[in-house]
């Protein structure tokens, strides 16, 4: 993952929206960057709470990453057992190994669509 974890400043909505248009593939949590990948078309790897599952990205490819809890689904902005037991019990193998796999997928696409 060549370039990741570059800071850049701060940037205005257009510039942060070029900076991900421009991006093979976001990711992040279940916040407005990954929303607006989803509106650029940039494909997205989210890492989910889970509170909510209408919040998550459409029409892109995307995975969305969570560990199954008892309280899943709760519909609440912050969580209310405060364990974030859902976002803690993704490690980063399966975020990276998932990161991966989305990206070669989006370039294997990519590919046969310029053949």
């Amino acid at each position: 993952m060549r370039g990741a974890g570059r800071t850049i400043g701060p940037t205005t909505l257009g510039e942060l929206a070029a900076l991900i248009a421009g991006a093979e593939l976001l990711v992040g949590n279940n916040s407005g960057p990954v929303h607006l990948a989803a509106a650029v078309g940039t494909p997205v790897l989210v890492l989910y709470a889970q509170t909510n599952p209408q919040h998550t990205p459409w029409r892109v490819p995307a995975r969305v990453l969570s560990h199954a809890v008892a309280c899943r689904w709760c519909l609440k902005s912050r969580c209310p057992q405060v364990h974030h037991g859902c976002l803690l019990g993704v490690g980063v193998d399966e975020a990276a190994e998932a990161a991966l796999a989305l990206a070669s997928a989006q370039r294997t696409m990519k590919m046969e669509q310029d053949a």
